[in-house]
């Protein structure tokens, strides 16, 4: 039985999130709050025990709703799981700690990473950095952003997980009652010696769950894969979020064929524990396949999916219901074995935004990445590609 109450936050109270740039925020969806501390220069217990801390945890305990919470708050107005709620139910059973220790880490470990998702930003990814130029020039980015986001996401800012010192502070902040470590990036298997730091991690705390979410694009090596294995309690989260081309066209800079590849490693040889869904308008209608295909060779993995509900050229909203329409009865038919759908389906649900000056923009959006990218949208969805291109009110 979950025992979640509005005054109680896992985040706030026991979960430490640390973003991709080395500062401490609530959580990876509210950014609204990040704390003026560098993992590097600070104890994370220090972060941890501030003033700011307190403050929010004492604003939540009292029915307050800090700034930035609505993304779990309105979720959970409408009757849907929370993303608090999801983490809580995940690490302790829905059952809310006593205390205000760290009992799990969230870390983002900064923005190396060799694909140019299509929900995705510079932030978390560096590949999605070096395409800003061409991105200016087609989206008419306004003088100077250019060169502002350029010094913001630089390498130096986002190379905490470099830095000995930053493990340090983090490792000497937590002990054995840790009971769950997230790690992302970025991502991670392109970092400096990150199979020695998972290692490290868990000699510190050996019953903690070690989650590693990986865009699923990279083949380890033997050495690598040993280390991992001296580790108890590794798992895998795989992020793919459509079928074939349509994952091609979503996580650009990915091959379908090596992805294949990599998920058979990865589930012969770790728990893989997740495959990661992320939902968009423009894939949903080529993720029942892909889940399909997931059930029915890795019947032991569990399919987790979310929506994309930040960025506007890609919301569930901007494309009719009619092309939805398979896609939610999958969802509908399949919720008790798809965790998260829930959310997807609440989306999926909005009333169509039928408005021409927001298809144009998801039109001016797809043409960016058909330009600039491996393939094109309608060689994997002739139909919608269609609709989007034409001028003909729905």
């Amino acid at each position: 039985m979950e025992l979640m109450t509005e005054k109680y936050c896992i985040y706030t109270n026991n979960f430490t999130f640390v973003d991709n740039d080395g500062y401490v925020a609530l959580c990876c969806k509210n950014l609204k709050h990040k704390l003026p501390y560098h993992i590097k220069e600070h104890k994370l217990s220090e972060i941890w025990n501030s003033k700011e801390m307190h403050e929010v945890r004492a604003e939540i305990a009292n029915g307050g709703e800090p700034a930035g919470c609505f993304k779990c708050y309105d979720p959970e107005r409408d009757g849907v799981r929370s993303f608090r709620q999801k983490a809580l139910g995940m690490i302790n059973n829905g059952v809310p700690f006593q205390d205000e220790k760290i009992h799990a880490l969230d870390l983002r470990l900064g923005n190396v990473c060799n694909l140019a998702c299509v929900m995705c930003f510079a932030g978390n990814s560096n590949k999605i950095l070096h395409n800003h130029k061409s991105m200016a020039e087609h989206f008419n980015w306004k003088d100077g952003r250019l060169e502002k986001e350029a010094e913001k996401y630089h390498r130096s800012n986002y190379d905490w997980s470099d830095d000995p010192q930053a493990w340090d502070n983090i490792i000497s902040s937590v002990d054995k009652n840790l009971k769950h470590v997230y790690l992302a990036g970025g991502e991670p298997f392109y970092l400096k010696n990150f199979p020695s730091t998972v290692e490290r991690l868990g000699s510190l705390a050996p019953g903690a769950n070690f989650v590693i979410n990986t865009n699923g694009t990279r083949l380890l090596r033997e050495k690598d894969l040993k280390q991992f294995k001296n580790v108890e309690n590794v798992f895998i989260r795989f992020s793919v979020d459509g079928w074939g081309k349509a994952n091609e066209w979503t996580r650009q800079g990915t091959n379908w064929e090596e992805n294949l590849q990599v998920m058979e490693q990865y589930y012969n040889h770790f728990k893989l524990k997740v495959w990661d869904i992320t939902a968009n308008s423009l894939s949903v209608r080529h993720i029942p396949k892909l889940i399909k295909y997931l059930w029915e060779n890795y019947p032991n993995a569990k399919v987790q999916i979310r929506p994309v509900i930040n960025k506007t050229e890609i919301l569930m909203e901007n494309i009719p219901d009619r092309f939805k329409a398979d896609s939610l009865e999958f969802f509908e038919k399949h919720k008790d074995k798809l965790e998260g759908v829930d959310h997807v389906i609440n989306e999926m649900r909005k009333p169509f935004n039928n408005d021409m000056k927001r298809k144009k923009t998801v039109r001016h959006f797809v043409n960016y990445y058909d330009t600039h990218g491996a393939l094109t949208f309608d060689s994997f969805d002739p139909e919608l590609a269609e609709w989007i291109n034409s001028d003909a009110e729905e």
